[in-house]
Formats: C-alpha cells, sequence, structure tokens
C-alpha cells in the first residue's frame, strides 16, 4: 500500500489534501485490506508512507485485528520535488520501500501487488485468485487513450527492475508516465519480461480520486463499470 497521508501544498495534479480526510481513506482502505489477510489471499502488507506522518492510528488498527506480525509499516519524508509527474513520484516511493522493508526483500521471487493505498477495489480476491504467472500484470485501456492503470498492479522483482523503474528519469517531467509506459508496452521494450496488459476481472473501485476530490461509487462511475464488465465479456478485444 503507497500512501502520502500530508502531501505538499504544490502536489502535482491533487485536489484531495487535507490529512486528516486522507487518513480516513487510508484507514477504511487497511481495514479492508486487513480482511484479505484472513483467509490468506494474500500474505502480508507493506505500508509506505512518504510523507512522514506519524503511522500510530493505522498500528492501532492493526492490532485491533489481531495481524500486527503481519503488517510492516514503513515512513519517511520524500525530499523529491512534488510538481514532478504522478508515476515518478509513486515509483520513488516503492525504491524506498524496497530500502527499508524487510519484507519486500525477503523473497526475490515473491509477487507483490502494489495498490495506492486510499483505494479499495472490492472486487480485489477475485482478481488477485485468477492472475496469471508474469512479470507484470497490470490493467491496459485504449479509451479514450491508451494507458495503464496504475492504482492496482502486480509484479516479480524482475518486472520492477526491468520495467516499472527502467530509465525512470524519463518519467521525471512527463505529465501521464502511465501513457509513457503503455508505449514502451506496446512496442515490446521489454523482451526479457512476460507482461500480461489485462486483468482478468473488470476492477471495482470505492474511494475518492486524487487529482479532482470526486468520489467514486456515483452514477457515471456505476455505468462505467458495467460497460468496462459487459465489454471484457462480449468484446474482450475492446479495452476501455
Amino acid at each position: 500500500m503507497t500512501s502520502t497521508i500530508a502531501p505538499a501544498i504544490d502536489t502535482f495534479m491533487l485536489a484531495r489534501k487535507d490529512p486528516a480526510l486522507r487518513l480516513m481513506d487510508y484507514k477504511a482502505s487497511l481495514e479492508f485490506q486487513i480482511g484479505l489477510l484472513k483467509p490468506n489471499m494474500i500474505d502480508t502488507i507493506v505500508y509506505a508512507d512518504n510523507s512522514g506522518f506519524p503511522l500510530d492510528q493505522l498500528r492501532d488498527i492493526c492490532e485491533k485485528s489481531g495481524v500486527s506480525d503481519r503488517v510492516e509499516f514503513l515512513s519517511y519524508t520524500s525530499g523529491i520535488s512534488p510538481r514532478l509527474s504522478r508515476y515518478f513520484l509513486e515509483i520513488n516511493l516503492l525504491e524506498n520501500a524496497f530500502a527499508m522493508s524487510k519484507i519486500l526483500l525477503a523473497d526475490p521471487q515473491q509477487r507483490i501487488w502494489k495498490l495506492t493505498g486510499r483505494y479499495i477495489v472490492t472486487n480485489i480476491e477475485k482478481i488477485i485468485h485468477d492472475a496469471p504467472d508474469c512479470d507484470l500484470y497490470v490493467n491496459c485501456r485504449d479509451y479514450p487513450e491508451h494507458v495503464i492503470d496504475f492504482y492496482l498492479t502486480a509484479f516479480t522483482r524482475r518486472g520492477y527492475t526491468e520495467i516499472l523503474a527502467r530509465d525512470l528519469e524519463n518519467y521525471k517531467n512527463t505529465v501521464a508516465g502511465e501513457i509513457l509506459l503503455r508505449k514502451k508496452i506496446d512496442t515490446q521494450s521489454f523482451p526479457k519480461c512476460r507482461i500480461v496488459r489485462r486483468f482478468n476481472h473488470t476492477p471495482r473501485i470505492s474511494g475518492v480520486r486524487g487529482f479532482d476530490g470526486a468520489r467514486y461509487g456515483g452514477w457515471k462511475d456505476n455505468a462505467k463499470y458495467a460497460l468496462r464488465y459487459s465489454a471484457n465479456l462480449i468484446a474482450p478485444s475492446f479495452w476501455i
């Protein structure tokens, strides 16, 4: 779970900046993810925050749920400009998580699921259960533009090093690193890695979008989900 509880005021393309509201989002998401530990759908959780915000309230949730031994909390204050691209900032957070985490370094063969920490993907159990064996599992969309959804993705350590974090400086000043990465994936820039470009199930998101503060779950989002779900069944090559 990636986290920025107290973002800088001038963070690039971010409307939801109130730390109190963001903490509320992260707490709700953590409680949901803890539910995945109970049936062993996932083995452990690494919660990494790059704003230096105290994580005591989140630790308390784990203690009350009896899962403290399966959740690792990492906190540091990023020195990188918040005006850089969102993808660049996210990968830098992961870089620090890898450097600090005992869990992430324990098994170089493990599969890692990266989740934007404020979001809840309500059907994530299906997505995890049916995930194929690959170095990068990511959901690509072609409409309204060719892009990858980076709020949820799965990767091996090789997939991370060879794909996500490769040539990271190229993503620093681009508006949408998710579009640039999609172009690289489509042009087969990573021949050594196995990439699966579409989830077997359409993700259903709950939460508040950071860039505009809108809440998922309204009639528009429900209509989008229904359209994407139907297209996935009827016309699986139509990526929306």
